[in-house]
């Protein structure tokens, strides 16, 4: 992206506050924002996210699950701040699966989901290791209780995966500002009726 995407302003908001409210409409009350630049965040700060610095040093995605699952000292729900698609329905099903493993984790036709999934405090020493060591994101499953959500399951709550849409582009930016002005137009238009 060539610029920090957590602060892309999407229709007046950060890119990480419209990810906060797909959370909050999950009915996620408690949110964490893990960053290695926390005092970019003080306006998340006032408005009830807590903002952590990275535990690790950055550079590995496990990095900031690993952070904010060690405070939360209990199971997450971890996403990426640029999926500004999540839905509410997939985060909530997902998050219900919580005591049926260590990692509740979504596979499609592109592969796992690491930064959309649901991870127990039984997992730190194996997201440890595999950040330390500079592995796949993916690489510490083997050592802990995997439920893999099926890209059927998937689609039952969430259609279109629009769940999975990041951006990591220009171009991906720019179509999910559209798409989301789209959206915003179409609720506005709903409301009027």
């Amino acid at each position: 992206m060539g610029r920090d995407k957590a602060s892309l302003p999407v229709g007046g908001r950060m890119l990480v506050e419209l990810v906060a409210g797909r959370l909050r409409a999950a009915g996620i009350t408690r949110l964490i924002l893990v960053t290695n630049t926390p005092e970019r965040f003080d306006r998340l700060g006032r408005s009830g996210v807590e903002v952590l610095r990275d535990a690790l040093p950055p550079g590995h995605p496990l990095v900031g699950i690993y952070s904010g699952l060690r405070h939360a000292g209990g199971p997450v729900f971890a996403c990426a701040c640029d999926m500004p698609f999540l839905h509410p329905r997939l985060v909530r099903h997902l998050v219900s699966l919580a005591g049926s493993a260590d990692v509740i984790i979504p596979r499609h036709a592109r592969g796992y989901e690491p930064l959309h999934a649901v991870y127990a405090p039984a997992c730190l020493e194996a997201i440890h290791r595999c950040a330390a060591g500079r592995q796949p994101a993916t690489g510490f499953l083997a050592e802990v209780r995997v439920r893999v959500v099926e890209e059927a399951e998937l689609r039952r709550l969430d259609p279109e995966l629009g769940s999975f849409v990041n951006v990591n582009t220009p171009e991906e930016y720019a179509a999910a500002a559209a798409r989301l002005g789209s959206l915003a137009a179409g609720d506005a238009s709903t409301e009027r009726r």
